[in-house]
């Protein structure tokens, strides 16, 4: 069955394979684009979990003291945009080294009001970069299906055609014409359906990384406006 598939589809018009081309095109990038989302999220909920335990029922001076060491968690940009809007240096120019340097003695008190927005800009950053190819999963779950009904209608004329010029509706006729037409259909629903629940399921994935986030920041600055305020 599968070699006969193969063979309509190698048979069918130019247009018809022009519009399967563009439809293994969209479904290709699609995987691909779920495959990477996949394995990120998971590296995110894995890193994340040992991040969390080792901040659990810290001071906020171990807070500011510690760093992560996984750079490209948002995580780690989070305490790092904490650090660089309280910590202060005593040269200008001069970064500061939490592990030899007094943090305390450095704490920028000022800066705790706005603290929490400049965080939340941080986690917006994060969000997008997160979120980046997501949505042409939605655009794949929309356009392909009328991709393939543009096939079928194309298919379905040709046979009409061919019915016209040949006088005829005998199968060998018409055949052709509706083999393509159902072969577009199925191949941009094949294209469509896994789009479509993947971008649910990393719409999911989203809104569950933005609330761990907001809670990691939130328990953050808690702890340090209880200790300095």
């Amino acid at each position: 069955m599968l070699a006969n598939f193969w063979q309509m589809i190698w048979g069918s018009s130019l247009f018809a394979k022009g519009i399967l081309i563009v439809l293994f095109f969209f479904s290709a990038f699609s995987w691909a684009i779920m495959i990477k989302k996949y394995r990120r999220f998971k590296k995110l909920e894995s890193q994340g979990q040992k991040i969390l335990k080792h901040f659990q029922r810290r001071h906020s001076t171990e807070i500011l003291k510690s760093r992560i060491g996984i750079a490209d968690h948002p995580y780690a940009k989070i305490l790092e945009r904490v650090k660089l809007e309280l910590l202060v240096t005593n040269s200008p120019g001069n970064s500061l080294n939490p592990d030899t340097a007094s943090v305390l003695s450095n704490i920028n008190v000022n800066r705790l009001d706005t603290l929490t927005q400049e965080v939340q800009s941080v986690i917006m950053q994060e969000m997008n970069s997160e979120e980046t190819y997501i949505d042409f999963l939605a655009t794949t779950s929309s356009v392909c299906p009328f991709l393939g009904l543009l096939g079928t209608v194309w298919g379905i004329t040709e046979a009409f055609w061919e019915i016209g010029q040949q006088a005829s509706a005998s199968l060998p006729v018409v055949a052709p014409g509706l083999a393509e037409a159902l072969i577009t259909t199925i191949i941009g629903l094949l294209a469509a359906v896994p789009a479509v629940v993947g971008y649910n399921y990393f719409m999911g994935q989203l809104r569950g990384l933005n609330s761990k986030l907001d809670i990691f920041a939130s328990t953050i600055i808690t702890t340090i406006k209880k200790e300095y305020c």
